[in-house]
């Protein structure tokens, strides 16, 4: 790889191919081959197919001690973003990624080492990932936010470990993540 730079609009295109291959709408393949097979029960790329009062809503601070909310986001550059799920169930996704080679997963084993690669260096990327160094270890993460959500994946695919954070609130995840992993990656 010569370069890299992450783009939410070629995430969306690569979901309008998915369609176009498929014959079928990115939220009905993602149903049939990702999420129904490994239980993700509560995900959906939409708010209608999924119990609203099952899902977070987004707050923003309004005053020093009080929130306000911000409602329910969405994305014109769907799939880039807006997919709704839980803690539990993005759980599961992780771990049958890390868990490739044991466990059925709509990628390969052979993929998933292509776009998680043995890194060079920190700060490259790979697809969807970046590289973080954090205690002489080499981290894979994903963060994204908007306004009132704030996410972070942080994966290390040799010892199988993650850090998954949602927060549903205006807050800086790298102190935390952080805290958790040198807590939990020991």
């Amino acid at each position: 790889m010569e370069a890299f730079s992450y783009c939410n609009t070629g995430y969306a295109l690569l979901g309008l191919i998915v369609e176009e291959v498929a014959q079928k709408p990115f939220e009905d393949f993602c149903q049939e081959f990702i999420f129904k097979p490994l239980g993700m029960n509560q995900s959906s790329w939409y708010l209608r197919n999924l119990e609203e009062a099952q899902v977070a809503k987004s707050y923003v601070l309004k005053e020093e001690d009080s929130y306000e909310f911000k409602g329910f986001n969405g994305y014109p550059d769907y799939p880039a973003g807006q997919l709704r799920t839980s803690i539990t169930d993005f759980s599961k996704l992780i771990q049958a990624y890390l868990n490739v080679k044991e466990t059925p997963f709509i990628l390969k084993a052979e993929t998933l080492a292509q776009i998680t690669p043995s890194p060079g260096i920190a700060h490259e990327g790979f697809y969807t990932w970046f590289l973080t160094a954090f205690e002489s270890q080499m981290y894979y993460n994903h963060q994204g936010g908007d306004v009132g959500v704030r996410t972070i994946a942080l994966i290390d695919p040799k010892n199988k470990n993650a850090v998954i954070l949602f927060v549903n609130g205006e807050v800086r995840l790298s102190k935390l993540w952080r805290d958790i992993a040198t807590a939990s990656f020991k």
